[in-house]
């Protein structure tokens, strides 16, 4: 049985492809070396959830082992055989035909192993032995905890996302990187390979001739812009020998200009307001992985028709197709770093929720960054997320941290993200713990009136998280209303209160706190099975009394 049988790679997309989801082996050892379970699994749904057949919690101390064995065809072999990961939480190791490939450490990012010098004929049997420790380590875990309540939510550990293979030959593209070059009125693009040689682009009905591992740029012919309202893609198809690869991409700046002194965003030269909505990618039977792509795609269709034109993902790492459909369907992306340390101090992430205060955040221990293995392997992870998402239009902004959790040198880490991606802004510290940088002042406001103030570096100001509002049986912290009528009342106030009167003097967007259920946080939008909670919420950000 295939799921998820998609090609997941839409931004570098072969002909190549041989979908492993599906019914695999699975074990689970304990730490004495116990066997606790043995029998199927569905990949790439972790073994806590429902959809993956299994339903066992995988323990910081136990070891979960995949195995499955398949015969490839031998026609498919171009001359290198590359397995592919979207996802494997937290750390891996991969053996194929009983021999040690290699490791990876990571549990949100894509990767890949060559296994071609592994296999002797056309059988293959694939071995991954997986660790997570959750927050038993400083490792990235986002808000996964062993004893999920209130805002952290029921771990899930292992493969969850699309396994497959791709044949490529000996000489191969590695990546390809195109950025947007509005002064220039064209783009850049580089090549990545193990070799240095000439390639062929063909875009627009030409081709260019380029050489691999260095950046060209190419002028466009009467370029359209990538917008909300408009989201053109440009199509590119790369070609290095016999290696074919099909890209896109979408032509767009972003960037904030101070107009008489007060900063506005600026979407391709035009004032644009986020009106954004938190979103955390949890599924009610598949934790972290959707019962289909479908479901995704119509998340962020019904996010755009209720009014919103930005997504936050927060604290996750989605496959490449979420932001393809983003990029298809003209939504913008606030794109979360995945937070990691060790366990939290309530006060410290806490705290600034009630009171206003600001700490240095060089204090490693207090904020749980002790480990210097875990800040270079976060730091690593902070490279990779961006190495495998700056193709996509729709991501205008990065957030390093968030409220505190894990926080360590963001002055640091916003220089490196700066050099590594000057394409978009970057919230470095979202919610509280400024450190005085970065292109916008971000606030998180659940308790209390918002109160403007103009930012003392003219920064421009951004609520990236607000509301939480909820209706009826509510398990939240947050605000809770008996009727669906009071609920619409006090949502359109919030906006009217604490949004509308700033917009001219600094303001450029809000997240509302959120779009769908997830456990105990019972303030979504839509519920855990994604239905609307009120009909009358159709539009409900997008009314004439909600914007400007």
């Amino acid at each position: 049985m295939e799921v998820l049988n998609e090609y997941p790679r839409p931004q570098m997309r072969r002909d190549s492809y041989i979908n492993l989801n599906g019914n695999w082996h699975c074990f689970i050892y304990d730490g004495k070396n116990n066997l606790k379970y043995t029998g199927p699994i569905t990949v790439p749904y972790s073994p806590e959830t429902k959809t993956s057949g299994v339903m066992k919690n995988v323990r910081p101390t136990d070891t979960l082992v995949y195995d499955k064995s398949i015969t490839i065809d031998p026609s498919f072999n171009k001359g290198r055989i590359l397995l592919n990961f979207g996802a494997v939480d937290q750390i891996c190791e991969l053996y194929i035909n009983g021999k040690r490939v290699g490791k990876h450490v990571g549990g949100y990012i894509p990767f890949s192993f060559d296994i071609t010098d592994y296999i002797t004929d056309n059988n293959i049997n694939i071995k991954l032995l997986v660790k997570d420790y959750t927050e038993k380590s400083e490792l990235s875990r986002g808000k996964q905890s062993s004893n999920p309540g209130g805002i952290t939510y029921q771990a899930q550990s292992g493969i969850w996302q699309t396994v497959w293979m791709e044949s490529v030959p000996k000489k191969y593209i590695k990546k390809i990187r195109i950025r947007p070059d509005v002064e220039y009125q064209g783009f850049r693009i580089k090549v990545y390979s193990d070799v240095d040689d000439i390639c062929d682009v063909e875009f627009d009905n030409k081709t260019y001739h380029i050489e691999t591992n260095k950046t060209y740029r190419i002028k466009l012919n009467n370029p359209i812009y990538w917008s909300v309202d408009n989201p053109h893609l440009y199509d590119v198809d790369v070609t290095l020998g016999k290696d074919k690869v099909h890209t896109y991409f979408g032509y767009r700046n972003i960037e904030i200009k101070n107009v008489s002194g007060i900063p506005y965003l600026y979407l391709n030269n035009k004032p644009i307001f986020i009106r954004g909505v938190l979103e955390q990618g949890y599924y009610a039977d598949g934790l972290y992985t959707p019962d289909s792509y479908e479901t995704i795609y119509n998340d962020i269709k019904n996010i755009k028709d209720l009014g919103f034109n930005t997504i936050r993902k927060h604290i996750k790492i989605e496959p490449a197709l979420y932001y393809y459909y983003c990029d298809k369907l003209g939504v913008l992306v606030l794109q979360d770093m995945v937070n990691g340390g060790g366990k939290y101090n309530n006060i410290i992430v806490g705290l600034p929720m009630f009171i206003n205060c600001n700490l240095k955040d060089n204090s490693y221990s207090l904020f749980r960054r002790s480990s210097k293995k875990a800040r270079k392997i976060y730091e690593y992870e902070i490279r990779k997320t961006i190495d495998a998402l700056d193709i996509f239009p729709s991501i205008i902004m990065w957030t390093i941290f968030n409220e505190g959790w894990g926080q360590y040198d963001a002055k640091r880490l916003y220089k490196m993200v700066k050099e590594m991606d000057g394409s978009r802004l970057i919230d470095p510290t979202s919610g509280w713990y400024d450190q005085g940088l970065g292109e916008v002042k971000s606030h998180h406001n659940y308790f209390k009136k918002f109160k403007y103030q103009k930012d003392k570096l003219n920064r421009a100001t951004l609520i990236s998280e607000f509301g939480g509002f909820s209706f009826g049986k509510s398990k939240t912290p947050y605000k809770k209303f008996k009727s669906e009528k009071e609920f619409l009342k006090q949502l359109k106030e919030l906006i009217q209160r604490d949004v509308k009167p700033y917009i001219d003097q600094g303001l450029v967007g809000y997240v509302y706190t959120q779009y769908n259920d997830v456990e105990n946080e019972q303030n979504g939008l839509v519920d855990k099975h994604r239905v609307l909670k009120s009909r009358k919420l159709k539009n409900f950000f997008k009314d004439k009394h909600m914007t400007k």
